[in-house]
């Protein structure tokens, strides 16, 4: 199941009319969820992708991981704390 935060990144990225591609991964192994949701996007001029799941920082906790362009990935994120960034706001 989709976490909550990636959930309302979404919706935020659909009210500012900014198109995402759904690059999840779901390995489909029986007795482990090792999904990996993955929301992909270009925001003024960067590509960001923006994680939660197996092995992501605070996907265990059902928050985010983004990543701006090849800049090193900043984890256990909120929504918000995304959208902060995006705006060019600090955490």
């Amino acid at each position: 199941m989709m976490p909550e935060e990636m959930i309302k990144l979404r919706n935020v990225l659909n009210s500012r009319e900014i198109p995402y591609l759904d690059r999840t991964e779901k390995p489909g192994f029986a007795l482990m969820d090792l999904t990996i949701y993955r929301t992909w996007f270009m925001y003024k001029g960067k590509q960001w992708s923006v994680i939660s799941g197996y092995g992501t920082y605070g996907g265990d906790k059902g928050l985010l991981e983004v990543m701006v362009d090849d800049n090193n990935p900043m984890g256990s994120l909120t929504a918000q704390e995304v959208i902060m960034l995006m705006d060019g706001e600090t955490k």
